[in-house]
């Protein structure tokens, strides 16, 4: 039923009884339960008119259910006092009642470099008794690790929910662990004194991030034909575990077994390389590359190889001439003296500690300095060879 025509039809049934009685009612007064007209005013007595301040009937008031004649009147309808059914009379309607709930969460835990974790959903529902309109948005706006559909306005019927899928961007093949992915699904509606809504978006970015340490390994010089030990780690930072194998790119720099290991973050693998120059004099170079097993996830490049380094440390003994000739001497006499030149062309010094002929009778030697002679690297170092006396008799 239509309010205004039933107060309008309620305002004329009135009036037809203040008619039937002959009094006049006056307009704008107010009538409460069991009041009576102003001063002056009559019940339904016949002939009396009404008081100039009688109450009347007012126009889109409030009335009280009940109201009865006013003292004075005579059985009938009073004039004093007009009975309503209506409560408060509005031309709007009431608001909505209830809110905006809000059911799901977006943590999208740790998920694999180069990979993507699956959508989420939040669900909102309206649990007003009227239409309500939703807005959603990522406060992150392009910048945002996540996607969610346009929804601007969406109208929501009582009762009725709106799924909103959330969906993470790929992390990317190479990033940081565990990387700042964070964001907020905000969401408003058009309730009155109803506050944002907010819901937290989490994801992590999980993989290896391998590092060699030291990044190189100096053996320095070494004496050929022997080896010498030198030990290095693979470190993990990042936030998961790797198992990786380490190869030499030549056998003089070799890489004790086992030449594998499990790393993760805390836990490094240890290895040792050696290096065995052989009877090389010349500087050595040597890298160890890193693999991993085809099932582990990394979040950066392998790390560039291990630069090994070393050198076969060795005098190398020359001289010349290679042989003496005294040639023809006359008895009686002494031949010169000739010079026999010992050199290193080695990368480290020798000594002679020892001279001797085998047929000493004839000959005699004179080292330059007393033995054991120094014959430096890069050097030389001359000792002279005496011609002894020859008797023939």
């Amino acid at each position: 039923m239509n309010l205004f025509n039933a107060r309008a039809r309620r305002h004329s049934f009135v009036s037809l009884l203040v008619l039937g009685a002959a009094a006049f009612v006056g307009c704008g007064g107010d009538v409460s339960d069991g009041a009576s007209g102003s001063t002056g005013g009559s019940g339904a007595a016949a002939g009396a008119p009404a008081g100039t301040g009688g109450s009347g009937l007012k126009t889109g008031g409030t009335t009280s259910t009940g109201g009865k004649p006013s003292t004075g009147g005579s059985a009938g309808a009073g004039t004093g006092g007009v009975v309503s059914t209506g409560g408060v009379v509005s031309t709007g309607g009431a608001p909505p009642t209830g809110g905006l709930t809000v059911a799901g969460q977006l943590d999208f835990g740790a998920v694999n470099c180069g990979s993507s974790a699956a959508p989420k959903t939040v669900t909102v529902t309206n649990t007003t008794s009227g239409v309500i309109h939703v807005s959603a948005v990522l406060s992150g706006g392009l910048a945002s690790p996540y996607q969610i559909p346009s929804i601007v306005e969406q109208a929501l019927a009582a009762g009725d929910s709106l799924p909103i899928v959330v969906t993470p961007l790929s992390i990317a093949a190479v990033a940081a662990v565990p990387g700042n992915y964070a964001d907020t699904l905000v969401l408003t509606t058009d309730i009155a004194g109803d506050a944002p809504h907010h819901v937290a978006a989490t994801e992590s970015a999980r993989g290896a991030v391998l590092q060699f340490e030291p990044t190189s390994l100096d053996f320095g010089e070494l004496p050929v034909n022997t080896s010498s030990d030198g030990g290095f780690q693979v470190t993990n930072v990042g936030n998961a575990p790797a198992h990786v194998t380490v190869v030499s790119s030549s056998a003089a720099f070799a890489i004790a077994v086992p030449a594998s290991a499990t790393v993760d973050n805390g836990q490094p693998g240890s290895f040792l390389g050696t290096f065995s120059p052989g009877v090389s004099i010349q500087p050595q170079q040597a890298a160890a590359s890193l693999s991993v097993a085809p099932s582990d996830v990394l979040c950066s490049p392998l790390p560039a190889p291990l630069a090994m380094s070393g050198t076969g440390k060795n005098g190398v003994v020359s001289f010349t001439p290679s042989s003496l000739n005294f040639g023809n001497v006359d008895c009686g006499t002494q031949a010169a003296a000739q010079v026999i030149t010992f050199t290193n062309t080695g990368n480290a010094d020798y000594h002679i500690t020892a001279a001797t002929l085998t047929a000493n009778q004839w000959y005699q030697l004179a080292p330059s300095a007393p033995l054991p002679l120094l014959v430096p690297k890069g050097g030389g170092q001359g000792h002279r060879i005496k011609h002894g006396t020859i008797s023939i008799t």
